[in-house]
């Protein structure tokens, strides 16, 4: 492995622990720390691969943008759509849409567990019924409004286990 990759992963996985981290303590993903890094990400990027990374760098921050989307709807908080964007500008677009993928994944796992942690699936998925049932019925959108307990899934924490698993499977070869 090049000391340059070693040098992007490194600085990947210091800050998706850090936002983890915050995420599950404080429930929050500071600007302090994502919009830095999209910035670092720029610069090391461009240091590294001159123009060329300069480039993967910013199509990265773009990838992550496009899921501006599930902020509106709110399925994301801000702060996890920054940390995509950071994440986009540090390792490039190629390697973010896994982390998007494989974090939605396990998002998607982590949130079965919480609902049987809370026994509340059942709820959960009525409500879900009913607010996409109103969206057809109205022809407007509207936000999903999850609350009640068992409501919020530390985001931040399914994007540094997909940020660690994307990395191991890039650095085992595994992906290109």
């Amino acid at each position: 492995m090049e000391i340059k990759c070693l040098v992007i992963y490194v600085l990947a996985l210091l800050l998706v622990g850090s936002c983890g981290y915050t995420d599950w303590t404080v429930q929050k993903i500071p600007n302090k720390w994502t919009l830095p890094a999209i910035w670092l990400g720029f610069l090391v990027n461009l240091f590294l691969w001159g123009l060329d990374g300069l480039t993967d760098s910013f199509l990265g921050l773009l990838s992550g943008t496009a899921l501006f989307f599930l902020f509106v709807i709110r399925m994301l908080k801000a702060g996890d759509v920054k940390l995509f964007m950071a994440l986009g500008a540090i390792l490039g677009w190629r390697m973010n849409l896994w982390i998007m993928v494989s974090s939605i994944l396990l998002g998607g796992i982590a949130g079965v567990a919480v609902m049987m942690i809370h026994r509340n699936g059942r709820q959960r998925f009525q409500r879900l019924w009913l607010y996409v049932k109103r969206l057809f019925l109205i022809q407007r959108w509207e936000r999903y409004d999850a609350d009640g307990e068992g409501a919020y899934l530390c985001f931040g924490v399914c994007i540094a286990a997909g940020t660690c698993l994307v990395i191991g499977a890039e650095i085992l070869g595994i992906i290109d």
